[in-house]
């Protein structure tokens, strides 16, 4: 079981060459991933596959799907999911690029409720990019029943925030946003947040017909000509969001403000065990510092963290509790496929190779003792912040203080990561078109369970859109 056991920790790309991990970047341009590696370019210069090869390739993919995935079947039944092969099936009537394929075949991997989940484009296949300006610069939100303009990315003549949207080229704007739904990645809500704040990006790349200008309709009745933009600009937005990176930063930091501790999580990310002792050794020396100090408050700072490995945070929780709690569960798929990924790494386990292909491996949620007599834990108030830019293994640490009242949280719900979700990446690439697949082989499940709906609401909601610091959080949480 050493194989079992070593991997029942979430790391982002476990099992993947340590460069490969996740990066704050990731976040912010998870929906540039696909667009600049296979939009951006010139399609008539690109090769084109025979309808034989493209249906191929969409058998081969139904089968990764299916049979690797750890549930494939969380959004779509297999009925559903059958009858969407079904109909990509239909439509390859000829040749096209690996481009048009890809159009055809990205809600496949929307579908998959995975927010690590990504189709993209194979490098050795790009052309020239191209600057043609084919995405709409606006972003939509919704009032009511309408749909209306929440941002424009340049000036628009006649289009301003606040305006409803009901129309672009003659299409209803309701049946877009459910179109770019199908082409974002992340749980359904998530994805419709996304067609919504990215919706001229997702718009520019989801229709069959781009064009360097659309007819947009508004509530008034009045039709705008509004000219698109080329990828440069959304590229500009995107990377300008609230989430930033956290390269530069150091993983874990602490200040004191008033008689208040603020250790500031930035990333769990380490890739092996000499990092894994580095981060003890600075975890040690912070609650050193902090026992000096004796705060009367702790704030433990998780809203602007990608995660990493989960182990860190279990080693943070054992700082300032006693209390035993429980870890997550964990559903594992077992399949040829990743099988022989793991063989080809050098990986041997012959409990995970004697369980038939298909079979979900199943671990309880394990109970955590933390040790009995920390002379350095903290026994003060402590409030754990997450935000936005909670995710992965940050998000599993979040939750299982969450799920334990271990503590209180305070921020604001995250809305790029779910407590419950899917990790352990597998990467394959179909074997015709050379598109690159990856998704999930486990499935992550909060100590609370599936009984409780998914998504990380803290204790106390505080306004972080404009990010956090001691000072502010100290204001807001201590009266």
């Amino acid at each position: 079981m050493l194989f079992l056991r070593q991997f029942n920790k979430q790391q982002d790309f476990a099992l993947t060459p340590p460069h490969s991990r996740m990066k704050k970047l990731f976040i912010l341009f998870a929906a540039l991933f696909d667009v600049l590696l296979a939009f951006g370019q010139n399609t008539n210069e690109l090769p084109k596959f025979s309808a034989d090869e493209l249906k191929s390739d969409l058998v081969f993919l139904k089968q990764q799907v299916f049979n690797v995935h750890a549930n494939p079947f969380t959004e779509l039944s297999q009925t559903q999911y059958q009858k969407l092969f079904d109909d990509i099936e239909s439509r390859i009537t000829d040749s096209l690029t690996a481009v048009d394929f890809y159009r055809l075949v990205k809600p496949v991997v929307s579908y998959l409720s995975d927010e690590h989940a990504q189709i993209g484009y194979n490098g050795k296949l790009i052309g020239t990019y191209f600057t043609s300006s084919v995405f709409l610069p606006i972003t939509l939100t919704k009032r009511g029943k309408d749909y209306v303009v929440d941002k424009t990315l340049t000036d628009v003549a006649g289009i301003v925030k606040g305006n409803v949207i009901t129309q672009i080229n003659n299409e209803p704007v309701n049946a877009l946003v459910d179109r770019n739904i199908a082409y974002t990645t992340g749980f359904r809500g998530q994805r419709l947040d996304k067609a919504m704040q990215q919706f001229g990006l997702w718009f520019g790349w989801s229709t069959s017909q781009p064009k360097v200008q659309y007819e947009v309709k508004t509530g008034s009745g009045k039709t705008i000509v509004v000219p698109g933009v080329d990828i440069k600009v959304w590229q500009k937005y995107l990377s300008a969001a609230p989430v930033t990176s956290t390269a530069k930063l150091p993983l874990i930091s602490y200040s004191l403000y008033k008689d208040a501790g603020y250790i500031n999580a930035n990333s769990f990310s380490i890739h092996n065990n000499r990092e894994m002792d580095s981060i003890r050794n600075v975890l040690k020396t912070v609650f050193q510092k902090i026992n000096t100090d004796k705060p009367k408050y702790l704030f433990v700072d998780v809203s602007n963290n990608d995660g990493g490995n989960s182990e860190v945070g279990d080693a943070m929780i054992d700082y300032f509790s006693a209390k035993p709690y429980l870890n997550y569960q964990c559903n594992w798929r077992r399949s040829d496929e990743y099988l022989k990924l793991m063989q080809r790494w050098g990986i041997k386990d012959s409990v995970y190779a004697a369980k038939a292909a298909g079979t979900l491996i199943h671990f309880d949620a394990e109970q955590v003792f933390p040790s009995a007599n920390n002379p350095l834990r903290y026994n003060g108030k402590v409030y754990i912040i997450v935000g936005n830019g909670t995710f992965s293994s940050a998000m599993m640490f979040a939750t299982v203080i969450k799920d334990n009242k271990i503590a209180a949280l305070a921020g604001q719900v995250p809305k790029n990561g779910h407590p419950s979700h899917f990790g352990e990446m597998y990467s394959v690439t179909l074997p015709n078109t050379k598109l690159p697949v990856r998704f999930g082989v486990k499935e992550w499940l909060r100590p609370a369970g599936k009984s409780v709906e998914n998504f990380l609401r803290p204790d106390i909601n505080i306004d972080l859109s404009a990010g956090s610091n001691p000072e502010k959080l100290y204001g807001l949480l201590i009266k």
